[in-house]
């Protein structure tokens, strides 16, 4: 197997704003320490959207809830903005599979929530609000319950709600991985469209390699269980960009894809070995 190597910086954008500094996280099992991150070190510029991929079990969600100031690593640090992480911060939103809504608020009152809880005033929540549903091109389900719209809708009113709160960092966490195709083809054209719009900090992690390239500044492939940084591909390429079709992208794809297969054989010789298959 090819030897886990530091991951270089981007394709020049801003400064340095989160830098992961040998993170290491162990898990207390049963059978004794399950350890899920091994030195990672990544470096992630100002609105850079960076994307993480790897098999099941890599660490690839652990890392983005240290992130998030959600879960302490046994070593290394978070900094974000040059100060280290010590718990959430209002700099970061984390966007889940699930959209987590209220669901006996309207859609508007669920993007208005958080801008309460900062204490934003009435009238200029609801104009943010109102915004932030025409980004995600939900201006005529504003009141509708959560009930009442599809999977798709119900995530660009979370994702509408994350980027309300103006956030410095944007964690996503396979957000779209419940959706059909149809549906997460659109969304991978809008997330780039209001990503190019507000510039924000996206770290974006998904199992699915056509998501990464597709969405990706650059994509950081974790090995299986520990994780740890194996490779990372820059992605040159003009946006906004299709999710199938370049043939750019498609080479791009193919590489990962090989090196991923790598991981998941070693996944499946574990479970083989451990009886699990």
């Amino acid at each position: 197997m090819k030897k886990a190597r530091k991951v270089a910086m981007a394709p020049e954008r801003g400064a340095v704003e989160i830098s992961i500094q040998g993170v290491w996280k162990e898990f207390l099992m049963k059978n004794g320490r399950l350890s899920a991150l091994e030195d990672i070190s990544i470096d992630v510029r100002k609105g850079e959207f960076l994307c993480v991929i790897g098999p099941s079990g890599c660490g690839k969600s652990t890392l983005l809830s240290i992130i998030a100031g959600l879960t302490t690593p046994e070593r290394g640090r978070v900094l974000i903005g040059g100060k280290e992480v010590k718990g959430p911060g209002r700099d970061r939103v984390v966007m889940f599979q699930e959209s987590a809504l209220f669901p006996w608020l309207t859609a508007i009152q669920n993007i208005e929530f958080g801008l309460k809880m900062k204490g934003v005033r009435e009238k200029e929540r609801k104009g943010l609000a109102l915004h932030y549903l025409g980004l995600v091109s939900l201006e005529r389900f504003g009141n509708s319950y959560i009930h009442e719209l599809s999977g798709g809708m119900k995530q660009r009113v979370a994702l509408a709600r994350a980027l309300a709160m103006d956030p410095e960092v944007l964690l996503m966490d396979e957000p779209f991985a419940a959706l059909d195709a149809l549906s997460r083809d659109q969304f991978h054209k809008e997330l780039q469209e209001i990503w190019m719009k507000t510039g924000h900090t996206i770290i974006f992690v998904t199992h699915n390699v056509s998501e990464a390239v597709c969405l990706g500044d650059r994509v950081v492939l974790f090995t299986y269980r520990p994780g740890k940084v194996k490779e990372e591909f820059c992605i040159e390429y003009p946006r906004p960009r299709e999710s199938r079709g370049a043939p750019k992208l498609d080479a791009i794809e193919s590489k990962i894809l090989r090196e991923l297969e790598v991981e998941y054989a070693r996944y499946r010789e574990e479970m083989l070995h451990d009886g699990r298959v």
